[in-house]
């Protein structure tokens, strides 16, 4: 088996996507042939990249005829789009390099609902995800709530496989916890509070202020990201400034590699998933309704055994909250303070409860292994 994997994102993007990293890994692991898109320039990681020409606005043209042109396609036994706007890119390509026989398949991260088309661009994305889907027998998908939502909005008949955005494997608390903390300029003596991901208003930055007012004089507010660039946004720089002259938030300024980044998570206390639909985008309306287990910074959090604290309309999450205390809901800013309350409380075995977490519901291997497996049928 040979898989090309058409990811129409950059490496920042890549590195922020626990799941797409644990994929690499069981493809490394079980010495499958195979190589990933990536939009823009890559680090040497040990991961098997094609880099792509960087084309803001191009309907996927441009950039499959450079994979053509690299004759990517040579020997190639499966091809593997990600998103919409790798399916664009893989249609694209198949007409180019005239390939017959190659076996699709498709792994959704977002899905572009055909009701919030407003662009001729969106428009022709969403024509050419449903043609590549229509090649497409197996999907790669996080939950059962986000698959049917997916099967719904393509009236399809397809094969849902499960695998939640997260790493292979549970990492839990540090065990060097001071020691990092002073590497990375932490207080030793406060409880941490992180929040990680996008600084887009799809992530409720409103709330971080509300939420740094109300915080006790015990707790600091960490904010981090994996693309340094979101400081300089309007909306995320004008926060910051607020946020800094409250005065117990701190900020980490540029975005770490990954397994910088899980160090980080594994000395903060509690993690922040906030989400709501901003519709500044196709992928940040209905999109973002149900994150679910397509939420890395939830899975994150779990694996290094932070409790969550996230949205209580957030079907997945209300779901696991109900079995595994850990999982913290709310539906405003106000609550927050008596949930942090509540998981700070003595004889509360948080690390034991996150890995059982993991364990039953977020551990993506065999939802991955399944897939790959049913690739070779």
């Amino acid at each position: 088996m040979k898989l090309l994997i058409i990811n129409p994102y950059d490496y920042k993007t890549v590195q922020s996507n626990p799941g797409l990293l644990s994929l690499l890994r069981i493809l490394e692991n079980k010495h499958i042939d195979y190589s990933l898109t990536v939009s823009g320039a890559t680090i040497n990681d040990g991961f098997k990249y094609v880099e792509m020409p960087q084309k803001p606005g191009d309907p996927g043209i441009e950039r499959a005829t450079h994979l053509n042109s690299r004759q990517v396609m040579n020997d190639l036994t499966h091809l593997v789009a990600v998103d919409p706007e790798g399916a664009v890119i893989a249609m694209r390509l198949l007409d180019l390099s005239k390939r017959r026989g190659i076996r699709c398949s498709y792994i959704s991260y977002e899905i572009l609902f055909k009701d919030e088309i407003i662009l001729p661009w969106e428009q022709q994305l969403k024509e050419a995800d449903l043609a590549y889907l229509r090649l497409c027998k197996e999907i790669l998908i996080q939950d059962n709530v986000r698959g049917r939502m997916f099967l719904d909005e393509m009236g399809m008949n397809l094969g849902l496989h499960y695998a939640p955005i997260a790493p292979l494997q549970y990492f839990g608390k540090s065990p060097n916890r001071d020691v990092i903390r002073k590497t990375l300029g932490l207080p030793l003596d406060k409880t941490i509070l992180v929040y990680s991901g996008s600084f887009e208003p799809y992530a409720k930055p409103d709330w971080w202020v509300k939420i740094a007012e109300n915080l006790p004089k015990n707790y600091v507010f960490i904010l981090t990201c994996f693309d340094s660039m979101q400081y300089r946004t309007p909306v995320a720089a004008r926060v910051v400034h607020i946020l800094s002259r409250i005065g117990n938030t701190l900020f980490v300024p540029k975005e770490l590699p990954y397994d910088k980044y899980m160090q980080l998570l594994s000395v903060c206390d509690v993690g922040l998933a906030l989400f709501r639909p901003a519709y500044r985008h196709w992928a940040d309306g209905r999109n973002i309704r149900q994150m679910g287990l397509s939420s890395g910074k939830f899975c994150n959090y779990v694996s290094c055994g932070l409790p969550v604290i996230c949205d209580s309309n957030q079907d997945k999450f209300h779901s696991l909250a109900t079995s595994y205390p850990v999982i913290q809901t709310v539906t405003t800013s106000d609550e927050i303070l008596s949930k942090l309350k509540v998981l700070s409380e003595p004889g509360f075995d948080v690390d034991a409860c996150c890995k059982k977490l993991f364990d039953e519901a977020l551990n993506p291997r065999s939802g991955i292994e399944t897939y790959l497996e049913a690739l070779h049928h």
